[in-house]
């Protein structure tokens, strides 16, 4: 198996892919990559930010278009990585090499769930636009 260059991916779009980032945001912090489900479906963007602990602290730009079916024997580096940071090496994923977006302003979450509460910006995944993060202050200047 041989892995594969996703074809219908634009690098120079000024979308922004958030996603959860519990086990993501320390991965790409320490290895500048971003490891999924091998199957997993994104609109094509240029940047990824994770949201973690209330908040999103960092974005990166991908280096170059997401990799699919990865796995030890196609793609080296995952041999490099701890089992709590790649989980069943076996298993083919998806990844996006990352450069961190230097002078990043950190994001506060302030969704409110219908009672009221605090509720995760996301636990998917959330779009916006380049424009807006880099200048969002909070997670209500990311909405539409």
């Amino acid at each position: 198996m041989v892995f594969k260059k996703l074809i219908n991916w634009d690098l120079d779009s000024d979308q922004v892919i958030i996603v959860a980032g519990r086990y993501a945001e320390p991965l790409a912090l320490k290895h500048h990559m971003y490891i999924c489900q091998n199957d997993r479906s994104f609109r094509p963007a240029k940047y990824i930010a994770f949201y973690k602990a209330g908040g999103i602290n960092y974005l990166f730009e991908l280096v170059d278009k997401p990799y699919k079916d990865c796995t030890p024997e196609n793609t080296p580096i995952l041999k490099t990585l701890s089992p709590d940071e790649f989980p069943d090496p076996e298993v083919p994923r998806q990844i996006f090499y990352l450069r961190k977006v230097e002078g990043f302003m950190p994001i506060q979450n302030t969704k409110l769930d219908k009672n009221n509460d605090m509720a995760p910006f996301t636990q998917n995944q959330r779009y916006s636009t380049y424009s807006k993060i880099i200048s969002a202050k909070t997670t209500d200047e990311l909405e539409d």
